[in-house]
């Protein structure tokens, strides 16, 4: 037996002769973060070893020498052979109450679309007493009031035995994304809304996405612990909600849940297996009620829960319900692009009544998760970037010293080095064309400092894994054959190549190497620290391991690694948008308008999306965004029967676009993976 002492928790944990760190922690209930499901690409599960000679080294390419020299290890892979003691990253999560959590970024855009939220127009649900339901007067004081609960699924009333007569019947609308929950409690009389929570989704320390959250839970003992990490949260959070609001548990008669098709199951306790592989069967049943106990939720047992209609195994309740934020979608008269921005990417599109939907793999880049610095939004996350003049200006989450990139900035961030001419369109950073060479002067970028050849950074075909091993997801990776425009694990790492590379390595820059200054920034709520990269500012632009990278504070900086799996992801999505647009006969300039929904959409600039290429050309001008559609979309849900009525009547007919079957998708595929060119006039 090995003994771990766990820093910053204090705590000493046994370790199994040749058992990993990640299983041997897991065991004594810290949970470190894999996104890539434990299989040692992402480089995600980060550990300090003191005493680097106790635990060997796991190669990475993300971990340089001079960090593994330092005792830098990956948690999945490092297996200690002597006692020592390591300190963990923001990466964890303590079964005994120390965690590191990141904040639900959140507010409201002055572009967003105005919605009134209307009271309750035909509830799904009311309680009455047996003398009220049937019009009559009890015969007796001493008869004991009989409460019942009229759902509209139900042809019969529903006694409700724990019901009191303070009680007023409420409701949960909830939203369970890859990477958050949110819920609301809602008063089902008037509409409205008494509480709201919102967390991290407790599942992400099995892996990011969807296929390694199926992988994980393929066996039983998974199966069960992830059923029970979202279900123990979802009943944490609405003990919060009836707490903040004065209410019972036993008040809520009503649930409203929107979700894609794996979280869904995985909350349900369903084998989400058979998402993962041809013929994609879904296995939840929609547009139907469940007993609340199906879920494992702790309220009213008479409780219902309603499963909005899912479209596809890949588009799941979330987006039905985002959808009825959106009105122009159901006008037969218009043109109206819907994306859903999360690790998915959800399409749907209306042509004048001609309805499409699809999914694109855009995996968790645009997140912040398997960057080199990519984090949650919590202190220290650069969460804004703008480029003004020759000032590229970095807005920094809270008073500390940068820390890395979270999803809201990254978009900023690139069209901002594109802008600068630290990107060249095909991908390559530090690449400046004749364009740009008083901008190469303006940010002290010298020829010397560009040290990348077409051979080492160039966008071929076989770098991008333009093949069917490299770009279409095998069955056996993403569980969609090429048919879901899936990026393989190497989306997260690298291959063996890559790895074998750390033998060229550089000193990553010092402090004498890259200077910064900090600035107060006022922010609508809170002050920001900001860095300016100026024309006074030694290049932020160095080598590590023989690539450039881009430092924006003193160890965060993004890579041309980086750069490579942000294009992966838009590229994925634009080529969703672009088939979606051809299949239907338009353009981009035939669209009326573009709602953009998800947590991470809802910080986007429309603007720099353009700029990037994610979206199309005239596209910003027609974008609204419409916030965490999914959550207020359920509220609808619930506040109002007659809309579950409507909106499985007005999908009947939506068609699924399977990409992958296009004869065109990898060749848009590939041509989407560059940026678009600035110096040619749009």
């Amino acid at each position: 037996m090995i003994n771990i002492i766990v820093q910053p928790l204090g705590i000493n944990v046994p370790i199994n002769e040749g058992e990993t760190l990640h299983d041997g922690l897991e065991r004594s209930g810290i949970s470190i973060e894999t996104p890539c499901g434990g299989t040692g690409v992402c480089g995600g599960c980060r550990v300090w070893a003191q005493d680097p000679s106790k635990i060997p080294p796991t190669l990475h390419s993300d971990i340089s020498t001079r960090e593994e020299a330092e005792g830098l290890r990956l948690a999945c892979m490092a297996v200690p052979i002597d006692d020592t003691t390591i300190l963990l990253e923001e990466n964890y999560v303590y079964a005994h109450g120390e965690c590191s959590d990141g904040q639900i970024l959140s507010g409201k855009r002055e572009d967003e679309k105005e919605r009134e939220l209307h009271p309750v127009d035909l509830p799904a649900v009311r309680v009455a007493t047996l003398s009220e339901a049937s019009g009559t007067e009890e015969n007796s004081e001493n008869t004991a009031e009989v409460f019942q609960m009229y759902h509209d699924r139900s042809p019969k009333p529903i006694d409700l035995h724990l019901w009191k007569a303070s009680y007023t019947p409420k409701g949960v609308a909830i939203d369970i994304g890859t990477t958050t929950m949110v819920t609301s409690l809602v008063n089902l009389e008037t509409g409205k809304i008494l509480a709201s929570e919102s967390c991290l989704n407790p599942q992400v320390i099995h892996g990011h996405d969807v296929l390694s959250r199926i992988q994980y839970a393929s066996t039983l003992e998974g199966l069960s612990e992830m059923a029970s990490l979202v279900q123990n949260k979802l009943n944490e959070l609405i003990d919060n909600l009836c707490s903040n609001s004065g209410s019972s548990t036993k008040e809520i008669v009503d649930i409203t849940i929107g979700a894609n098709t794996t979280m869904l199951q995985l909350a349900a306790s369903i084998d989400p297996s058979p998402l993962g592989h041809l013929p994609f069967d879904v296995d939840i049943k929609s547009s139907c009620n469940y007993p609340a106990d199906r879920f494992g939720l702790h309220v009213n047992p008479q409780a219902q829960v309603y499963i909005p209609p899912v479209m596809h195994a890949f588009v799941g309740s979330d987006i039905t319900a985002g959808l009825l934020l959106c009105p122009e979608f159901f006008d037969d008269t218009k043109s109206v692009l819907y994306l859903d921005m999360g690790t998915n990417g959800e399409i749907c599109l209306n042509v004048k009544g001609n309805r499409l939907t699809t999914s694109t793999a855009a995996g968790p880049a645009f997140e912040g998760m398997g960057l080199s610095s990519g984090m949650r939004a919590k202190d220290g996350a650069v969460q804004k970037v703008i480029l003004d003049g020759s000032s590229m200006i970095f807005h920094v989450i809270g008073h500390k010293e940068p820390k890395g990139i979270c999803g809201s900035g990254i978009v900023d961030f690139v069209a901002a080095l594109l802008g600068a001419g630290f990107i060249n369109p095909s991908g390559r950073l530090a690449a400046i064309n004749n364009r740009n060479d008083s901008t190469r002067s303006q940010f002290g970028l010298s020829n010397s400092q560009q040290g990348a050849s077409n051979n080492q950074f160039g966008a071929s075909n076989s770098q991008f894994g333009a093949s069917n091993s490299q770009s279409g997801a095998s069955n056996r990776q993403s569980g969609e054959s090429n048919s879901k425009l899936g990026v393989s694990n190497r989306q997260y790492g690298s291959s063996n190549n890559q790895s074998e590379a750390l033998n060229n390595q550089s000193e990553a820059p010092n402090n004498k190497n890259y200077s910064f200054e900090l600035l107060q920034f006022k922010g609508d709520k809170k002050p920001h620290e900001t860095i300016v990269c100026n024309r006074e500012t030694p290049s932020p632009v160095s080598e590590l391991d023989g690539q450039p990278v881009f430092y924006f504070g003193k160890k965060a900086h993004l890579s041309q690694k980086d750069i490579r799996q942000i294009q992966l992801a838009k590229g994925a999505v634009r080529t969703g948008i672009d088939l979606m647009l051809e299949t239907a006969g338009i353009s981009c300039r035939d669209l009326d308008c573009i709602y953009i929904a998800g947590g991470f959409g809802y910080h986007l600039s429309p603007v720099n999306m353009e700029k990037i290429g994610l979206l199309p050309e005239h596209a910003a001008e027609k974008v609204i965004f419409c916030g965490n559609a999914s959550i207020d979309g359920s509220l609808q849900l619930l506040r109002n029967g007659s809309k579950r009525i409507f909106i499985e009547g007005a999908l009947k007919n939506m068609e699924h676009l399977q990409l992958a079957d296009s004869p065109r998708f990898m060749e848009m595929f590939v041509t989407n993976l560059n940026f678009p060119n600035m110096d040619q006039p749009s």
